[in-house]
């Protein structure tokens, strides 16, 4: 893609390259921005990278957090509470953990913590 660079009003072009190691559930980039003049031609050329990141899968944080003691409230696609589909950017879990067991006379209680606002 390319963008406007809001301090000196040139085009840059980003350039991304990616790829995917499985066994470890890599993903790696590289990315390479461009400066372009009035004709288009490369004036700067910038190189970042490469940036590995874990990929893990909604299935795999699910199973992460209930061995970890939480109860699953939403999944969602974006920071806003939109529906979590294959186009989301995002993944964002909202999750509840137990505090605290007690035993009184035979029965358990559980306390939790609430979200407010």
């Amino acid at each position: 893609g390319e963008f406007i660079h809001p301090e000196n009003s040139r085009t840059v072009r980003t350039l991304r390259a990616w790829s995917f190691e499985p066994a470890s559930q890599t993903a790696i980039a590289e990315t390479i921005w461009e400066v372009l003049g009035a004709d288009r031609q490369v004036l700067e050329r910038l190189e970042s990278g490469p940036t590995r990141l874990h990929c893990a899968f909604r299935f795999e944080i699910e199973h992460l957090l209930a061995r970890c003691g939480f109860d699953i409230e939403a999944v969602y696609g974006d920071f806003l509470g939109n529906h979590l589909s294959n186009d989301a950017e995002e993944m964002v879990w909202l999750a509840g953990k137990t505090l605290r067991k007690t035993i009184t006379a035979g029965k358990i209680r559980s306390r939790r913590i609430h979200r407010t606002g």
